[in-house]
């Protein structure tokens, strides 16, 4: 048996250099130091046989003490059992045998190892720590029997266990290892030997020895294969000298291969943009028996571009493993560079150094400016109303030869709400797709949006240094509807009166000062059909509110028509609503109604007689379109009457209108006063000839009215100025025709 551990050359105590020094394989001695291994006296026909000499070599250049162990109970004895031996020197000892008187027609056998160690490590004086040298070991079979010539040797009872033996996969020049169990189930001790083919690489260990009766012994094969095959081989078992067993010996050793999938040493990275990641991944295959181990070497140069996420591994037997390829380029380019991977058998044995093998992959990688083309589709009309929507299509185009995936952003004041859907998009090259963009405006007036491109990695991942590719601008206008009367008409019985005194009777300045503002948020919070009160009259809400005079009439004649002609002067659509006091009145159950006021009852009356009407009572302008609306008041109601009415613009102003209309019996009088106040013109101080202003009074009625000026208030004026008036009446008295009207003049 070799040494334990290998020797060093060291300085022990002051003595010279020593060393282990083995002799080759053919020497007399051998690596262990000793000329036999297997001692047989065969048959002993006394109580002590003859001595057999066994020599014991020093192959070192130091002395070392030389020691035999037995077992107490043994049969053979050595002498002498210890003593030292000067460098390259040798010694014979010499063993016997001594059966006794009561051991015949029986087998003997032992085992005896030998201690070998130096001499200087005995000396602790002369020892300088931390040096240490340690010995070395090797065993000696003995054998004998003491059957006579008329005796034959018993018959073994032996069987052996794990057989066919089926060694481990391993790699050429690698030992294996495996073991084998040699039973004796007989009443007798068996002694074996090995044999088997010459210059075979394999070792059975122990090679010969003794197996106790009803006992066992585990034998140790070590095979190193020198070429890749899958071979068996044969060992025979030579049981007491007679009888022999054989068992079948199957290696399997094969060179560690490694298989890419098929892209003929070339891998190719989808076309990219700078910046941006892109990924690869190459399918590994294991196509050996044993388990690798593996590492990929990438250019120093390249690992700023390149990296792998699985840098080094193991591999089992026939595993398959996929390697993901990373590339960043940093701009357009052009990129190759060369992989390698590395790598070896995982068969771990520490006195052996595997071999590696090596395969070279190509990494191929382009990149391109991202270029992005849209086009924009536009609706009929960028004019909404304000808090309305207002939808493009977004069409975007990709005219590289790379896959870009990027998000949509967009870029706009506080004064417009914009939505992107989608609002990313992967787009494989020369393909387009659509997005939806919708904008609404929260306040009048044109907002501009612009939209950008931003080269992502990944949907929801960090952007690449690549700048934002600005895709379109859109303006969108935000507008309220707009309504003006630009015209009105007479018929029925107001059509004796003037179109002047109409424009003012109906309020139509005031109407249309009131439709041209901002609505409140009240205004816009409902629509008509949500504009509910609890009660037959106007919603207190309303904050805008313009009274209609219908004129006087006798009781019966036509009805009061006055025809407006609204316009849309806006930039939208304007759609509106005349909503009646019983449209806007809320229903409620009968024992939560209260009691209707004489207003609410006098409301009551008119709708159901229909005293006051407009029609349509809704309708769509279109920006710069007309309309004719009609309001009539039937005069079959002696009295002045009144009933409110809200015209609501959708998304826009509401307006209560407050319908009112006289109706007089026959005969009677009717003076109407244009206003309360009356505001003459200015005039030059020192003026010799003022000019004469007219105060006109109307009279509705059916009969002639007369009317008298009360000028005391005057008198009063003459007074304060001392005797002058600065305001003289001209006709203090007159009369005024039936459905006339009278100047009254007065110079200022």
């Amino acid at each position: 048996m070799t040494s334990l551990v290998d020797m060093r050359t060291v300085n022990v105590a002051g003595l010279k250099p020593f060393s282990v020094v083995t002799h080759p394989q053919d020497t007399t001695y051998g690596l262990t130091g000793v000329d036999r291994r297997h001692v047989d006296f065969g048959s002993v026909t006394s109580n002590l046989s003859e001595p057999e000499a066994i020599t014991v070599h020093n192959p070192t250049q130091e002395v070392i003490v030389v020691q035999w162990v037995k077992d107490d109970k043994c049969k053979f004895n050595i002498m002498p059992q210890a003593r030292s031996l000067d460098p390259w020197k040798s010694c014979c000892f010499h063993i016997t045998c001594e059966p006794g008187y009561n051991n015949n027609s029986k087998l003997f056998s032992t085992t005896m190892e030998c201690y070998c160690m130096y001499r200087a490590m005995l000396d602790h004086d002369r020892v300088k720590q931390p040096y240490h040298c340690a010995g070395w070991s090797f065993t000696v079979t003995m054998a004998a029997h003491t059957f006579q010539h008329h005796e034959s040797i018993w018959r073994p009872e032996t069987n052996l266990l794990n057989t066919p033996l089926s060694l481990p996969y391993t790699v050429t020049g690698q030992p294996v290892y495996g073991t084998v169990v040699l039973r004796n189930t007989g009443p007798v001790e068996a002694q074996y030997s090995t044999l088997y083919a010459k210059g075979l690489p394999l070792t059975v260990w122990p090679p010969a020895g003794t197996v106790d009766p009803h006992t066992f012994k585990i034998l140790t094969v070590r095979m190193v294969p020198e070429v890749s095959e899958c071979a068996t081989h044969q060992v025979t078992m030579k049981i007491n000298h007679q009888y022999s067993q054989e068992f079948s010996v199957l290696v399997t050793s094969e060179e560690p291969s490694l298989e890419l999938e098929n892209i003929n040493d070339k891998c190719y990275f989808p076309p990219m943009v700078p910046g941006s990641t892109g990924e690869r991944g190459i399918q590994v295959t294991n196509t050996s028996s044993i388990p690798i181990r593996f590492r990929w070497l990438l250019p120093k140069e390249d690992r700023f571009f390149f990296s792998v996420s699985t840098i080094g591994s193991h591999m089992e037997a026939h595993e398959i493993q996929t390697h993901h390829f990373h590339c960043t380029p940093t701009c357009e380019e052009r990129r190759v560079t060369t992989a390698m991977v590395e790598f070896q058998s995982d068969i771990r044995n520490p006195t052996e150094k595997t071999a590696r093998y090596r395969r070279d992959v190509t990494l191929v990688a382009n990149s391109f400016e991202p270029r992005l083309l849209c086009e924009l589709v536009m609706p009929q009309t960028n004019h909404v109303v304000v808090a309305s929507a207002s939808r493009h299509q977004v069409v975007v185009y990709n005219p590289t030869h790379c896959v870009l995936t990027f998000n949509l952003v967009y870029e706009c004041s506080d004064n417009v709400k914009v939505e992107v859907t989608p609002d990313w998009m992967q787009l494989a090259p020369m393909t387009r797709h659509s997005s939806m963009l919708t904008a609404w405006p929260l306040t009048k007036g044109t907002e501009s949006v612009k939209v950008y491109a931003i080269i992502v990695d990944q949907p929801g991942t960090h952007q690449s240094t690549v700048q934002p590719i600005e895709l379109c601008r859109m303006h969108v206008t935000g507008a309220y509807p707009r309504m003006k009367v630009i015209n009105i008409s007479t018929n029925g019985s107001a059509e004796r009166l003037e179109k002047s005194r109409v424009w003012k009777m109906n309020s139509i300045d005031l109407f249309n000062a009131l439709a041209r503002k901002r609505p409140t948020p009240g205004e816009v919070q409902y629509d008509c059909i949500t504009r509910i009160n609890t009660r037959l009259s106007t919603p207190l809400q309303t904050p805008a509110k313009v009274d209609l005079q219908f004129g006087t009439a006798r009781f019966g004649s036509e009805p009061s028509v006055v025809l407006w002609k609204v316009e849309n002067t806006g930039l939208v659509d304007c759609y509106w609503d005349i909503a009646y006091p019983d449209e806007l009145k809320l229903q409620v159950d009968g024992w939560a109604t209260e009691p209707l006021s004489s207003d609410e009852a006098q409301t009551y009356q008119y709708l159901l007689s229909q005293t006051f009407s407009v029609s349509p009572k809704r309708g769509c302008l279109l920006p710069g379109r007309s309309q004719i609306i009609e309001l009539k008041y039937e005069h079959h109601i002696v009295g002045e009457n009144k009933m409110a009415v809200l015209l609501k613009m959708r998304d826009g102003r509401e307006i209560a209108l407050e319908l009112r209309g006289t109706t007089v019996p026959e005969a009677t009088p009717h003076i109407v006063w244009p206003a309360t106040t009356h505001t003459f013109q200015p005039v030059a101080v020192r003026c010799l000839v003022p000019p004469t202003q007219p105060f006109t009074l109307y009279n509705d009625g059916t009969k002639d009215a007369s009317y008298v000026v009360n000028e005391h208030f005057i008198e009063l004026l003459t007074e304060a100025g001392a005797g002058y008036s600065p305001i003289t009446c001209c006709n203090p008295t007159g009369t005024i025709p039936a459905g006339g009207h009278h100047d009254v003049l007065f110079i200022f």
